[in-house]
């Protein structure tokens, strides 16, 4: 279980309720227990915290501790500081949080968590205070000068502290932060953070700054006062951030805000509670009249301010296509429904295209119109030198302005174009040749194509010509859904689960399960039908692909496709050579162990994880299954467990998207 810490206060609740939710998205199925350290709080307020779990009460719960103001000693705070006295309640977190808890994240309010905390809540802080990262004003002489100590010890932000509260206890840092504020006011110029460096200089863990990026990182780093050594890593971090620290005094539920990426937040809010987030004014009267003064100035390019400065030239903006049939809510449309929500968790601004279908002539013809306008639109949206993100096989239709839009953002826009591929249809069966003309356009217009694996990759760059440079293969296919619910006392059951299409016609293979009596079969899915000696069958119907997860608790999740139960065959069964199946990311979250085809593409990726089995035929799975040892069942129930939380908070995706970034924009093609 993570514990998480975040101060508040009666002004501070809707930045705090947010921060909890982002947190809880990004972290899936995760328990987490968030104390909320206050002064005061409304039983109200309160309540609107918890509203904000909600979505999660599974998995998470809220504990508000409260302050004893006897605790509190005259704390230095300035006139103009947009922080207030709470953020020295930090200082008492040994105190205050339970004497059994030994380690807390600490997260400011004003953060949105954008990827999984796991890996940086693990880290080993055996020998550390705590783990922190280097503040923007880092290398800043006076910082030192100030608080007398070495230079070579570094600088921190303390909104985000990972802490050792065992160590906090034993060296006594709470009282000695107190100390140095009551004897030295005036050098605490930024508060607790000057005294919390102060006292842990030389005993802190360095993370990356993803763990805490920070809003002056997106602006010229020349401005900033640390040592260009840290450039490499800060413009890595800036494409695959996991904490977004909004860490000026204009917030993104200010007017005033600047942040690049106040966007996402507010979109995040508003996708998150179903209403927009309500903004306000952080300047009033003469001061606001002044800053639009100088926002005018600023547009017309006769002035510039730093409260208007533009963000680095690394820095771009992303946006991603979705088109999908209205109200579509089919198995298949999963996958790519799952790409669009982890792209808008890292930044990709959605703009969707819905395809009515082609009645009659009149349809296809204003279709095509419609189309072609809706692209025209999205090209006067978008940004110069922006990311675009787009999923394929397209949906038939809209080619005209597609293509269009394509070779008008290259050209025109510099544009770069990642395409995420699902599915090569042309692999799987016979296409007309005006087909394959889709995949044509997305070659032809990529500057990097997210494949399933390396022998989809192998297949475009030796049949379809592509350059070896643009393809990255994904690994799996990740999958949003809330954690599996199977116990920890689970027990092996040799079984063999089979979920999805059910359509003997397509699956044929599925006629061949009567004639294997010695095994169980579970089957999920629509379009079952019941025929001859079912004896060995369990069906147990359809559900929606968030809530199946719940459902599958039988044994093995079988992959398998083809018209033969002695091996796959047939163009859907080879297209396993190539194919990551989306079902094997639905087992895997689902903490099933997994029987694959022994030629198919990930069987390698498999048997390396010990995440199930590999066969030749049903009839050899069928053995395996009843001859598999319950130590063995229960490992690999554990590593698919492992693996399940990856796939739910987008691990994959995230990381291939990383990669693409890194390379279009940091070190952009020739």
């Amino acid at each position: 279980m993570m514990n998480i810490v975040l101060i508040t206060d009666e002004n501070y609740v809707i930045p705090t309720g947010t921060a909890i939710a982002s947190i809880l998205d990004s972290n899936s199925g995760e328990p987490v227990h968030f104390y909320i350290v206050t002064k005061y709080l409304s039983d109200s307020q309160v309540a609107k915290l918890g509203e904000f779990i909600e979505p999660h009460k599974d998995n998470a719960s809220l504990e508000v501790l409260k302050i004893d103001e006897k605790d509190l000693i005259d704390f230095p705070l300035r006139k103009n500081d947009h922080v207030s006295v709470a953020t020295y309640y930090r200082l008492y977190f040994p105190k205050i949080i339970p004497q059994n808890v030994n380690k807390i994240l600490f997260l400011d309010g004003d953060i949105l968590c954008v990827d999984s905390l796991q890996d940086f809540y693990n880290t080993d802080l055996a020998e550390y205070s705590c783990a922190v990262t280097h503040d923007e004003r880092n290398d800043e002489p006076s910082n030192y000068a100030r608080l007398k100590y070495p230079k070579e010890n570094g600088y921190f932000c303390a909104g985000v502290m990972l802490i050792n509260l065992a160590w906090w206890r034993e060296h006594n840092v709470m009282q000695r932060c107190l100390d140095y504020i009551a004897a030295e006011p005036e050098a605490c110029l930024w508060h607790d953070q000057d005294a919390l460096n102060h006292v842990l200089n030389g005993t802190v863990l360095w993370a990356s700054f993803r763990y805490n990026f920070m809003q002056g990182f997106f602006f010229d780093k020349k401005a900033m006062c640390i040592d260009s050594s840290y450039y490499p890593e800060i413009d890595r971090a800036r494409l695959n951030p996991c904490i977004l620290h909004f860490s000026s005094a204009y917030k993104p539920w200010f007017y005033e805000c600047n942040h690049p990426l106040k966007r996402q937040y507010r979109d995040f809010y508003r996708r998150y509670t179903g209403k927009a987030l309500s903004l306000s004014h952080k300047l009033h009267g003469c001061k606001r009249l002044a800053w639009l003064v100088k926002k005018l100035l600023n547009s017309m390019h006769l002035r510039h301010f730093e409260d208007f400065r533009k963000p680095v030239a690394e820095w771009t903006e992303k946006y991603q296509l979705f088109e999908q049939y209205p109200d579509q809510k089919i198995a298949g449309s999963k996958a790519p429904d799952d790409i669009r929500y982890f792209a808008e968790q890292i930044g990709f601004r959605t703009f969707y295209f819905f395809y009515w279908g082609n009645r009659n002539i009149f349809h296809r013809v204003t279709g095509q119109v419609r189309r072609f306008f809706e692209y025209l639109l999205f090209f006067f949206k978008i940004k110069k030198n922006s990311v675009i993100l787009l999923q394929f096989p397209y949906i038939r239709g809209g080619l005209i302005g597609r293509t269009c839009f394509l070779k008008f953002v290259h050209k025109l826009k510099n544009c770069r174009i990642v395409t995420l591929i699902h599915d090569i249809n042309e692999l799987r069966y016979d296409v007309a040749e005006s087909e394959k003309l889709f995949l044509d356009y997305a070659i032809r217009f990529s500057d990097m194509i997210v494949t399933h694996n390396e022998n989809m990759s192998y297949y475009l760059e030796n049949v379809r010509k592509v350059d070896a440079s643009k393809l990255l293969p994904i690994g799996l296919f990740d999958y949003h859904a809330p954690a599996p619910s199977r116990s920890s006392d689970l027990r092996i059951e040799r079984t063999i689960t089979i979920a999805g299409n059910l359509d003997q016609n397509k699956c044929r293979y599925l006629r061949k399960l009567p004639e294997l009596k010695e095994m169980t079969f579970h089957l999920y899915g629509m379009n079952f039908r019941k025929s001859g000696s079912t004896g060995n069958i369990v069906y147990h119907g359809a559900f929606e692909p968030e809530k199946i997860i719940q459902e599958l608790c039988h044994g093995f999740g079988l992959v398998w496709d083809g018209g033969s139960g002695d091996t796959c065959n047939g163009l859907y069964g080879k297209y396993l050579m190539y194919n990551n199946p989306h079902k094997l990311s639905m087992y895997v979250t689902a903490g099933l162990p997994l029987i694959v085809w022994d030629k198919s593409a990930l069987c390698d990726f498999v048997l390396s994880n010990k995440i199930g089995i590999a066969v030749q035929s049903l009839k050899d799975a069928v053995q395996r299954v009843r001859s598999v040892s319950e130590d063995d069942y229960m490992q690999m129930h554990k590593n698919c467990l492992a693996f399940s939380s990856k796939l739910r908070m987008g691990f994959y995706f995230k990381t291939a998207m990383a990669k693409c970034l890194e390379k279009l924009v940091v070190n952009p093609i020739q």
